[in-house]
């Protein structure tokens, strides 16, 4: 805990919760959108239909990687929460939405639809998917101890906006964005979603 205490100033640290709550109220909003549509989807039974279709299981496999943004992020805190704690950012509203996704991703159907997308040929859609599933399996399953020897004991790249290395979120790409390394995933969202300009976070010498 020492260790993460001093990582950076109180302030540095608070930036970063607040980052995390930001890209996490986002994650929501989206996930409740894709959860409506696949609701209807289901009143109107054309699911199938939309499992067959390229354009259907893109817009299930966007939203399987939004919630794997949840679940890295949810590590993030895991690992950080002596940064939560301390931050002048409401903890409890980044549990909730926190809860939400989870509850989304579970009950709406989403998670089984992702599970669902196979082809008999085997396209590059069962491999994504297996490896998708898996990451998200795989870190949500970490807990602080094992993050704290996956980031503070190797010598791997950190991404800027989660703070874990990429051992932490197997098959995720690490990308150079501004002079900085971030995940792929997140720095897509971030630059599609919320700002085109890389978040303003202090760089943390972690490891």
């Amino acid at each position: 805990m020492l260790k993460i205490l001093t990582l950076g100033s109180m302030d540095e640290q608070s930036n970063y919760v607040s980052t995390w709550l930001q890209i996490i109220s986002v994650c929501a909003q989206e996930l409740k959108h894709g959860s409506l549509i696949w609701k209807q989807s289901l009143e109107k039974d054309v699911r199938l239909w939309i499992l067959s279709q390229t354009r259907g299981k893109r817009f299930i496999l966007a939203l399987g990687e939004i919630y794997r943004v949840v679940v890295v992020l949810g590590a993030s805190a895991k690992l950080y929460k002596p940064w939560i704690l301390s931050s002048s950012v409401d903890s409890a509203q980044l549990n909730v939405l926190f809860e939400e996704c989870h509850a989304l991703w579970s009950s709406s159907g989403l998670k089984e639809a992702l599970l669902s997308i196979s082809d008999p040929i085997g396209s590059e859609y069962f491999s994504t998917v297996e490896a998708l599933t898996h990451s998200i399996e795989y870190v949500y399953n970490l807990d602080a101890l094992a993050l704290a020897n996956l980031v503070f004991k190797g010598q791997e790249a950190v991404c800027q906006l989660s703070a874990l290395t990429a051992g932490v979120v197997p098959g995720m790409k690490m990308v150079i964005w501004n002079g900085e390394r971030y995940f792929l995933t997140l720095a897509n969202l971030w630059a599609n979603l919320i700002s085109c300009d890389p978040p303003k976070l202090p760089l943390l010498h972690v490891g």
